[in-house]
């Protein structure tokens, strides 16, 4: 190494590959005439540190996802007076709740998880870019 490091003080990497294309390359199978198997070079550290935060971002969003779909009905068993406010010309105001809130929370959670993973992928990738 030209730059003065020893080689001792160089991280571990790993080729990090599709667990299929692992698994075909312990098998022997081999991907086809003149294609290549993608595959990059990583830091297994760096990688675990990356799957740990979309962990604990994933648990975090499921966590919410179960406090409304367990937490709405609790609340409905729990406080039946809420049934009985008037809603005017729409349906029960609990059908409204349950019905066109909660998917609509759903799938609002749903964009704001792919939002941030997204973005936690694409900072670990930068983060590997830099020097």
């Amino acid at each position: 190494m030209e730059s003065g490091a020893p080689e001792d003080q160089v991280p571990e990497r790993k080729i990090v590959l599709h667990p299929r294309t692992a698994a075909a390359r312990q098998q022997g199978r081999r991907s086809s005439v003149g294609r290549r198997t993608r595959g990059y070079v990583a830091d297994s550290e760096r990688v675990f540190e990356l799957v740990a935060a979309q962990r604990r971002h994933a648990l975090r969003s499921l966590l919410i996802l179960l406090v409304l779909i367990f937490g709405l009905p609790t609340l409905l068993i729990l406080a039946p007076d809420l049934t009985d406010l008037p809603s005017g010309p729409l349906p029960p105001l609990h059908w409204v709740v349950a019905g066109i809130g909660l998917y609509s929370t759903l799938a609002i959670i749903g964009w704001l998880h792919e939002r941030k993973a997204n973005a936690l992928d694409r900072r670990w990738v930068r983060e590997r870019a830099e020097p």
